[in-house]
C-alpha cells in the first residue's frame, strides 16, 4: 500500500530537469572519451546523485519519447528546452519509445546504456539491435521499449489526424533525402518546397540525414533550394531568411559552421539579393547572424563583409573586426531613431522657423551657429573616452596603490588594507585577461617585501600571490579568456616559473575541451625546461592519456636528455603511448629510434604497420626504404593489404629514394581480376608520388603511364611530362 502511494507521488521537476541535463552530458562524454576517462567518471557521479534523489520519491522513472519531446506522467517536459530535445531525439533516432530507470541500476549499466544510444545505428543493427546489445551488456535495470511502426496507418477523411501528420513528415523526409542525394527533378510540382517545412523539423531531418563530411555541393543544394526566388510570393526574402536562420540554429555544431559558410558564399554571389535580405532583417536577427559568425568562426567573403558593415551601421550595431579576426559587436548610439513626418519637418525649415521664435532669440541662435569651432580629431575623442573605461581606471588605481605601498608612510593597518585592495584588483585583472598587470603586481609586492617598513606583511602577500589558490585562479582565467591574450599569458607563465607548472598540468589532464587543451599545452611548452621534471613525474600515472600527454609535453619542451626514459615506452602495450614515444625519439633524431620503428614495421598487426609506415614517411627515414619496398613486393590476398600499399607509396615518395623506382614500376604493371577499383586507386597514387623523386627516375614510370587505358592516369602523366 505504501509502495503504491509512493509510485503516485509527483516527481520533482527541477531534479528531473537536472538529471536529463546530466544524461545528455554523459551521452556526449561516453561517445568521445575512452572507458575510465575522468570526464566519464565525473558525469556518471552527477547522474547517480540526481537519480538517487529521484528514487527517494519513486522506485522507477519512465521517460516516454515523442520525437523531440520527453513525456513524464502524461505531461510534456518543456518542448522548447534544447537539452530535452537533444536527448529525446537521440532516443527517437534509435527507435526508442520509452525508457525506464529502476532504482537498483548500477553505474556500469547507466554508462553502457548511454554508450548504446550513442553508437551508430548501422553498428547497432549489425550487433542485433539495441535490445540485444543491452542484453549482452547485462543492462537489466534499465528497460527500453521500442517504437512499433506497424501501429501507424493512414486514416482517410480525418484531416489533422496524427497519422496524416506522420505521412506529411515522411514526404518531407523523402524529399530531403532526394535533395541531398541529387535525385530530385528541378521544377517538379509534386515535390514540396524546403521553406514549407518547419525550421525545427528540417534541422532535425538534416541532423539525422546529412553526414558530417558531406561535400560542399550538398550544402549548396539545401541552401539554394531554401533561398532561391520563386514565383510564389507568399513570403518576402527577409521572412524566408529569418526562417532559414531558425533552421541553422537547430543544427548540430559540426553542420552549423558548414551551412553558415555556404550561406555567406551564396549571398556574396548575388549582391542585390543579399541587400534585399539584409534590408528586411530586424536588428535582432542581424545581430544574431553576426554572433553566429563569431561563434562558428565562419569566413565572410569581402563583398558580403562590406554589406554587413553597411546594414549593421544603419541598424545601430557596432560591427568591426577585432585583432584576432573576431568581430567586436554591440549597439551603437542611434541618434536618428525618431521618424518625423514632412509637415512637422517644415516647422524647422530655415524660412519657416522665424515665425515661431522672437527676433532676439533668433539672433542668439544665429550668433552661436556662426562661431567657427575647430574640428577635434577622432583620435582625440577616443583618447578622452579611454580615460573613462574600466580597464584604464583599474590600471590607474593599480599605479596609485603601488606608489602608496612604496611610500613608507602607511600604518600597519592601512598597509594591510591596501594589500587587500591589490588582491581584489588582481582578481578583476584575471577576469579581463589583463595578465601584464598581474606581473606588475607580483614585481611590486616582491620589491616591497625586500625593503620598506612593512616587509613581513608584503612577504606574506607575495606568498599568497604565489600560492596554490591564486595559481588555480590564474589557470581558470587561462581556460576562459587566455586564448585571446596568448602573448601576455605566456609572459605571465614565464614570470611565475615553477609555481604555475603543477596547476597547469592538472588543468591539462582534466580539460575536456580540445581547443583549451591545446592552449594549455602551448603555455607549458613555452616554459621549456621548467616543466620537464613535473612532466617526467606524471609519466607513471595509471591513466594512459596522461602518460601520452606527458610524452608529448617532453617532446614540445625538447627534453632530449630524457630520451632514456622515453625509450621505455616505445614498446608499451598501449599503441597510442608507444607511437607517441617513437615519434618523440624520431623528433629528437635519437640514434636508437630506427630500432623501434623497424620493430613496428615488422609487426603482424596491419594497423601498427600502417602507423609505423606513416611515421617513416613523415620523418623521411631512409633506413626504412628496404622494409617499405618489401611491403610493396608482398603479394596481398585481401583488399585491406592492397590498400595499405597506398600508405607505403606515399611514405616512399616523402623519402624520395630512387632505389624504390623498380618496385613501383613492378607494382604499377601488376594486373588482377580482383579489387580493380582499389588497384586503380593504388596506380593513380603511384603516379602522383613521382613528384618526390628525381625527374630522370620519374620519367621511366611516366612513359609507362602514358600508355595506360585509365584516362585519369594518362592525364596525370601528360601533365607531369609537361612539368
Amino acid at each position: 500500500m505504501i509502495q503504491d502511494i509512493k509510485e503516485k507521488l509527483p516527481l520533482d521537476a527541477k531534479l528531473l530537469s537536472e538529471a536529463v541535463i546530466e544524461f545528455n552530458i554523459l551521452a556526449r562524454n561516453v561517445s568521445i572519451y575512452p572507458e575510465g576517462h575522468p570526464a566519464i567518471e565525473k558525469s556518471i557521479d552527477k547522474v547517480c546523485s540526481f537519480l538517487t534523489k529521484l528514487f527517494e520519491i519513486r522506485s522507477s522513472i519512465t521517460l516516454a519519447i515523442a520525437k523531440d519531446t520527453l513525456i513524464v506522467d502524461q505531461q510534456y517536459l518543456d518542448r522548447k528546452n534544447p537539452v530535452y530535445q537533444e536527448f529525446a531525439l537521440a532516443l527517437y533516432s534509435m527507435g526508442i519509445a520509452a525508457v525506464t530507470f529502476h532504482s537498483n541500476a548500477t553505474k556500469e549499466e547507466i554508462i553502457n546504456f548511454h554508450r548504446a544510444i550513442t553508437t551508430k545505428k548501422e553498428d547497432l543493427e549489425a550487433s542485433g539491435g539495441i535490445l540485444k546489445v543491452l542484453e549482452d551488456k547485462k543492462v537489466d535495470n534499465i528497460k527500453v521499449s521500442l517504437i512499433d511502426y506497424s501501429a501507424f496507418h493512414a486514416i482517410e477523411g480525418i484531416p489533422g489526424s496524427e497519422p496524416e501528420a506522420k505521412q506529411k513528415e515522411n514526404i518531407w523526409e523523402t524529399f530531403i533525402y532526394g535533395l541531398i542525394e541529387g535525385r530530385l527533378v528541378e521544377g517538379d510540382s509534386e515535390t514540396p518546397r524546403l521553406d514549407e517545412i518547419p525550421p525545427e523539423t528540417l534541422a532535425a531531418f538534416i541532423n539525422k540525414t546529412m553526414p558530417d563530411a558531406s561535400k560542399e555541393e550538398t550544402y549548396d543544394k539545401v541552401i539554394t533550394s531554401y533561398l532561391r526566388e520563386t514565383s510564389d510570393a507568399r513570403r518576402t526574402r527577409g521572412e524566408s531568411f529569418t526562417r532559414f536562420l531558425k533552421f541553422i540554429d537547430g543544427l548540430k555544431p559540426s553542420l552549423k559552421k558548414q551551412f553558415m559558410s555556404g550561406t555567406f558564399n551564396y549571398l556574396s554571389l548575388d549582391k542585390s539579393a543579399a541587400e534585399d535580405i539584409l534590408k528586411q532583417l530586424s536588428t535582432e536577427n542581424l545581430l544574431a547572424i553576426l554572433q553566429q559568425i563569431n561563434e562558428q568562426d565562419a569566413f565572410i567573403p569581402p563583398p558580403l563583409k562590406s554589406l554587413l558593415g553597411k546594414f549593421s551601421k544603419l541598424k545601430g550595431i557596432d560591427f568591426s573586426m577585432g585583432s584576432g579576426g573576431n568581430m567586436d559587436l554591440g549597439y551603437s548610439d542611434i541618434v536618428d531613431d525618431i521618424q518625423v513626418d514632412l509637415e512637422s519637418f517644415r516647422l524647422f525649415a530655415e524660412d519657416g522657423n522665424k515665425s515661431y521664435v522672437s527676433q532676439d532669440y533668433q539672433k542668439e541662435i544665429d550668433a552661436i551657429i556662426s562661431i567657427d569651432f575647430p574640428q577635434l580629431e577622432q583620435s582625440k575623442f577616443r583618447e578622452m573616452e579611454r580615460c573613462f573605461e574600466e580597464r584604464f581606471l583599474d590600471d590607474y588605481s593599480l599605479d596609485v596603490i603601488i606608489e602608496i605601498l612604496k611610500s613608507n608612510i602607511l600604518t600597519k593597518e592601512d598597509f594591510l588594507t591596501f594589500t587587500g585592495r591589490l588582491a581584489s584588483l588582481a582578481e578583476r585583472f584575471l577576469e579581463n585577461g589583463q595578465y601584464q598587470e598581474i606581473i606588475k603586481i607580483l614585481n611590486a609586492v616582491r620589491s616591497i617585501s625586500l625593503e620598506g617598513s612593512h616587509m613581513e606583511i608584503a612577504a606574506e602577500a607575495f606568498h599568497k600571490f604565489n600560492g596554490r589558490s591564486f595559481m588555480e585562479k590564474i589557470v581558470t582565467s587561462f581556460r576562459l579568456t587566455g586564448r585571446r591574450y596568448q602573448d601576455a599569458a605566456i609572459e605571465l607563465c614565464l614570470a611565475l616559473d615553477e609555481s604555475i607548472v603543477a596547476p597547469l598540468i592538472d588543468a591539462l589532464i582534466e580539460e575536456i575541451n580540445q581547443t583549451s587543451r591545446k592552449f594549455l599545452m602551448r603555455l607549458l611548452a613555452k616554459m621549456g625546461k621548467t616543466v620537464v621534471q613535473e612532466a617526467k613525474r606524471r609519466l607513471e600515472d595509471n591513466r594512459w592519456y596522461v602518460t601520452r600527454n606527458m610524452i608529448v609535453l617532453l617532446r614540445e619542451c625538447m627534453a632530449r636528455e630524457e630520451a632514456d626514459v622515453i625509450r621505455g615506452f616505445c614498446t608499451h602495450k598501449n599503441v597510442k603511448i608507444a607511437f607517441e614515444a617513437l615519434r618523440t625519439l624520431l623528433h629528437f633524431e635519437d640514434p636508437t629510434a630506427f630500432r623501434y620503428l623497424e620493430h613496428h614495421l615488422k609487426s603482424e598487426n596491419l594497423f601498427i604497420r600502417e602507423r609505423a609506415t606513416v611515421l617513416a614517411g613523415a620523418y623521411r627515414i631512409k633506413e626504412a626504404v628496404p622494409l617499405l619496398i618489401d611491403m610493396l613486393k608482398k603479394k596481398e590476398v585481401y583488399e585491406v593489404g592492397l590498400r595499405h600499399k597506398i600508405s607505403v607509396v606515399k611514405a616512399l615518395s616523402a623519402i624520395g629514394d630512387p632505389a624504390s623506382m623498380d618496385a613501383l614500376i613492378d607494382l604499377f604493371n601488376m594486373k588482377s581480376l580482383f579489387y580493380k577499383a582499389t588497384l586503380d586507386e593504388l596506380k593513380t597514387e603511384i603516379i602522383k608520388s613521382l613528384s618526390g623523386y628525381p625527374p630522370e627516375e620519374a620519367r621511366r614510370l611516366i612513359e609507362i603511364g602514358l600508355r595506360s587505358k585509365n584516362k585519369q592516369i594518362k592525364n596525370l602523366c601528360e601533365k607531369m611530362l609537361e612539368h
